[in-house]
């Protein structure tokens, strides 16, 4: 799981107040009734397995425990890791006949601040490694790096949890390299990425792009799976003021980029940049050991470009069906999300896109905002 890719803030983001405007759910229920359902009903339209469904609903209320039993009404944290400021989002990747179903939370302290949140969200990573086994010694040992006593980025730390059909659900964590202030940005993923045993790739990646900060190459995340040697570091860069052949440029550091493949998506779905109404972001992936990223998967901000949500379908399908790609399980999770016509929501926060490798096939994924608050 990964969410929807933050964006560069270099003050505390306005946050206005929560408005439920939900017409699957009544104010009064409590968030977590509203994930659970969510992702119950995600679940199905992914034709994951029914008998492993309870096991991994339990999983995912044990994970959200931290919002108690708070109504959607009486909500007063606007959380960023979904679009329309709800504490959870829901999304689905998919590679062929292989689906994904994936759920990232932001975990609310006992007051309404990023501070409060960020003392809960380290909590629930030291219990997912004592209760559930998950590899979380490396991410608690970047604790002192990414912990600032006032937040001033997008967010501080998230959760995801991705369930595939007979699989242990992979846990992860997304920390911001802001949160202490953009300037500090750059000297803390130099440090994490020693730390992590990616240094090697990182600095390959930062040499390539001319550089880390600045237009174009914004870093504005940092994932790690909790999944001990095999896991996987990604470093998230925004391209606010890089246009689409300078992203496919960038790209071309990875091992598996598909030269001209971030140009030709952007401009069929997107546009061509610079100006972007929200940055595309790009994720390198790399293991230890490495001395390039692994691979690159563009986070296409299909919205506020295509308007709504019918139309951002439309146009994503379209490609996806061009590069033999499957848009069957993006538009039933669409649907399955959406309360009311596609035609009247705006829930995209990003479709990403990794290009088929030879003889292989694309890899999609889409990230969309529960709508529960406007």
């Amino acid at each position: 799981m990964q969410p929807g890719p933050p964006t560069t803030s270099p003050a505390p983001p306005a946050r206005p107040p929560l408005r439920p405007v939900s017409r699957r759910y009544r104010a009064d229920l409590p968030l977590t009734e509203a994930a659970l359902d969510t992702v119950r009903r995600c679940w199905d339209a992914a034709a994951l397995p029914a008998p492993e469904r309870a096991g991994a609903l339990a999983l995912l209320e044990w994970m959200c425990r931290s919002w108690g039993r708070t109504p959607l009404g009486g909500t007063a944290f606007r959380s960023t890791v979904a679009i329309d400021g709800s504490p959870f989002e829901p999304s689905i990747a998919w590679h062929g006949d292989d689906v994904e179903l994936r759920c990232s939370i932001e975990s609310l302290g006992a007051v309404p601040t990023a501070a409060a949140g960020q003392t809960a969200g380290w909590e629930l990573t030291r219990l997912l490694g004592a209760e559930f086994g998950a590899q979380a010694g490396p991410c608690l040992a970047l604790a002192e790096l990414f912990t600032v006593p006032e937040p001033r980025g997008l967010f501080t730390i998230w959760h995801g949890v991705a369930w595939r059909a007979g699989a242990a659900p992979l846990f992860k964590v997304y920390l911001d390299p802001q949160a202490g202030g953009p300037e500090r940005a750059g000297p803390v993923l130099d440090e994490a990425m020693r730390r992590l045993g990616v240094r090697t790739a990182w600095r390959r990646l930062a040499d390539h792009v001319g550089g880390i900060g600045g237009p174009g190459r914004i870093p504005v995340g940092l994932a790690l799976d909790l999944a001990g040697a095999a896991s996987r570091v990604k470093v998230y860069l925004g391209h606010a003021g890089a246009d689409a052949a300078a992203i496919d440029r960038y790209a071309a550091v990875a091992r598996g980029h598909v030269p001209g493949a971030f140009t030709e998506v952007l401009r069929a779905t997107a546009g061509e940049g610079p100006r972007w109404p929200k940055q595309p972001v790009t994720v390198y992936e790399m293991t230890a050991g490495a001395e390039a990223p692994a691979n690159a998967t563009l986070y296409i901000p299909v919205l506020p470009a295509a308007g709504n949500d019918a139309v951002a379908r439309d146009r994503m399908s379209a490609f996806i069906r061009s590069v033999g790609g499957d848009p069957a399980p993006y538009a039933a999770f669409l649907e399955t999300v959406a309360d009311r016509p596609l035609g009247e929501t705006a829930l995209h926060n990003f479709v990403s896109y990794r290009p088929a490798p030879p003889g292989g096939r694309p890899r999609f994924a889409a990230y969309l905002a529960p709508g529960l608050f406007g």
